[in-house]
C-alpha cells in the first residue's frame, strides 16, 4: 500500500489530495475486510453472570523428569480435568523448581473444558532438565 505524502503545514487540501486520501482508506478497507473474513468464530455459550459461587477452580501440578532438550525439542504435559467445567475455563500456566536448564517457557495447547496441554520450550540447544510443571484453571462449575 502506497503512502500518501503528508501536506506542508498552512496548505489547502484540494480535491486530487483528499481523493488519494479516500482510495487509500478504501483499500484499507478491501484488506481489513479479507483478513477478517478468514477468522473462524467458534459459537459456544458464554455465561454472562456467572456467581462466584458457581465457580471452580483446578490446580495441579506435574513434574517433568529426565527431560532432555538434546533428543526433544519441547517436553509436553497433559493435564486432565474432565466433567469439572461447564464451559471452557481460563487457563494459566507455569513452570517452577528447575533443575539443570534454565529459562524454560510454558505454552498453553489445546484448552478444552476437560483438559489442556502444556509444551515445555527452552532456547537452550541441549541438556538435560528436570521442572514442575502447574496449571490453574477457573471456571463455571458443572451443574450436578
Amino acid at each position: 500500500m502506497a503512502q500518501i505524502e503528508l501536506p506542508e503545514r498552512g496548505q489547502p487540501l484540494d480535491i486530487s489530495y483528499i481523493y488519494k486520501v479516500v482510495q487509500q482508506i478504501r483499500a484499507l478497507q478491501d484488506a481489513l475486510g479479507t483478513a477478517f473474513s478468514k477468522i473462524k468464530y467458534r459459537d459456544i455459550s458464554t455465561p454472562s453472570n456467572v456467581s462466584p459461587s458457581n465457580l471452580v477452580f483446578y490446580a495441579e501440578t506435574l513434574k517433568i523428569t529426565n527431560g532432555n532438550l538434546s533428543t526433544q525439542t519441547n517436553a509436553t504435559s497433559t493435564f486432565s480435568y474432565s466433567g469439572m467445567f461447564k464451559t471452557t475455563p481460563v487457563v494459566i500456566c507455569s513452570v517452577t523448581s528447575l533443575d539443570g536448564v534454565s529459562n524454560l517457557t510454558a505454552v498453553l495447547e489445546k484448552v478444552t473444558d476437560s483438559g489442556c496441554s502444556v509444551n515445555i520450550f527452552s532456547p537452550a540447544t541441549g541438556g538435560a532438565f528436570s521442572a514442575d510443571v502447574s496449571i490453574i484453571a477457573i471456571g463455571e462449575r458443572t451443574i450436578s
